[in-house]
């Protein structure tokens, strides 16, 4: 995808611009305005709304202690994402999100770029109950999943490894103000099952219809000091077998403190996640090649944000992952194979009010525990050092 610049903004808001006024039937000039799109959309009574971010984060980044990368420092972009939002009727709004620094190709399963995050549509059939269709995040609890990936410099591993964004529907039903409930089935993955699982044997079969099935709660009290975020989730990974996921997330908010603690778990009949499966390598020397069968995980997620100033916050960030078999299977072995703890500290400034900018300098140290499992490679430890800035340009 190529790099978005102002003359290809110049260039689409001409376009649109011109495809506005476009006539939609053979009309004289006196009444071409009148019967164009523009004259018709602004004759509408619709709420006129549309919103387009751009969202960009370059970092000056350094590596430490790694030795899978050569490279100990350069620039590069971490995230370049376009947002579309707005609203078509006072019910019947829609949001669009791609992230323009990743590629093109399309999912086996959705026939969709990967790099697309958001693409649906949303009716309010009551200010109370809504509906979702189209691709979008799926039900997941706890509070790092949910916030803006621009945000976010370390992922812990249930959160970096899940495909998040799938395509499906989803019910949303606010009780009251403290309360909302929903439900959605969406896909359980995008591509195909070797793709998704790597080599399986020749026993198990891929579901004939690959669903996810989730519930969700979010609670808000206190007027909003305290938080809660849980979900729980079933999916049938290959045909008989399944995943359950479950995880919840709770945030108290006392300024100029806000704090959260999520616990993640999953269990699994195939690695649905797939970081132990990147990890074990097969008899052939082929790393994340074998699919893995009866996976679990345990996440633990903690952050804290200290805004000293109304320019100046400080957060400190820990999580701990762990992917464990409690199955044998074949050549694997029954026990842990990923111990994983992360620790962060960052600082950010933001310079000028009322803007979304802001700059950072953010430090993470991650570490793996050594494992007496064969045919496992244990990840170096990683120490990384960012410094760069954040900024939602709007565009319109």
């Amino acid at each position: 995808m190529k790099r978005l610049n102002r003359y290809s903004v110049h260039f689409a808001s001409l376009l649109f611009t011109c495809l506005l006024c476009i006539p939609t039937k053979a009309v004289t000039s006196n009444d071409s305005i009148r019967n164009s799109l523009a004259g018709y959309l602004l004759n509408k009574e619709i709420p006129a709304s549309l919103n387009a971010t751009l969202s960009i984060r370059p970092v000056f980044q350094t590596h430490f202690n790694s030795t899978q990368d050569d490279t100990k420092g350069a620039f590069r972009f971490d995230y370049l994402m376009l947002n579309l939002r707005g609203d078509i009727t006072d019910k019947l709004s829609y949001y669009y999100t791609q992230r323009l620094h990743e590629g093109n190709r399309a999912s086996t399963v959705e026939n969709l770029s990967k790099s697309i995050n958001y693409a649906y549509i949303q009716y309010k059939f009551t200010p109370r109950l809504h509906t979702i269709v189209g691709k979008q995040a799926i039900l997941y609890g706890g509070f790092e999943y949910y916030e803006s990936p621009v945000d976010v410099f370390t992922y812990s591993t249930s959160n970096n490894y899940l495909s998040c964004y799938q395509i499906g529907l989803s019910l949303s039903y606010k009780a009251n103000e403290q309360n909302e409930l929903c439900a959605q089935i969406t896909n359980n993955r995008t591509a195909s099952m070797q793709e998704t699982y790597g080599e399986l044997p020749d026993n198990i079969k891929g579901s004939s219809v690959p669903l996810l099935y989730s519930a969700g709660w979010n609670g808000s009290f206190i007027n909003d000091k305290l938080q809660f975020r849980y979900a729980t989730s079933a999916a049938e990974v290959a045909k008989g077998r399944w995943a359950f996921m479950i995880g919840g997330g709770q945030q108290i908010n006392l300024h100029p403190v806000s704090l959260y603690l999520d616990v993640l778990y999953q269990r699994s009949s195939l690695d649905y996640l797939g970081a132990v499966r990147e990890l074990y390598v097969n008899n052939e020397g082929i790393q994340g090649a074998s699919g893995i069968q009866c996976v679990e995980y345990l996440t633990v997620v903690s952050k804290i944000n200290l805004r000293l100033h109304s320019q100046w916050n400080i957060h400190l960030k820990g999580f701990y992952d762990q992917g464990s078999v409690y199955k044998e299977k074949g050549n694997i072995q029954k026990g842990k194979y990923l111990q994983c703890w992360c620790y962060e500290g960052g600082v950010e400034y933001y310079p000028l009010p009322k803007t979304d900018l802001y700059c950072f300098l953010n430090v993470s140290n991650k570490a793996y525990r050594q494992t007496n499992k064969s045919n496992i490679i244990t990840p170096d430890r990683e120490t990384n050092l960012k410094l760069g800035f954040v900024y939602r340009i709007p565009l319109i």
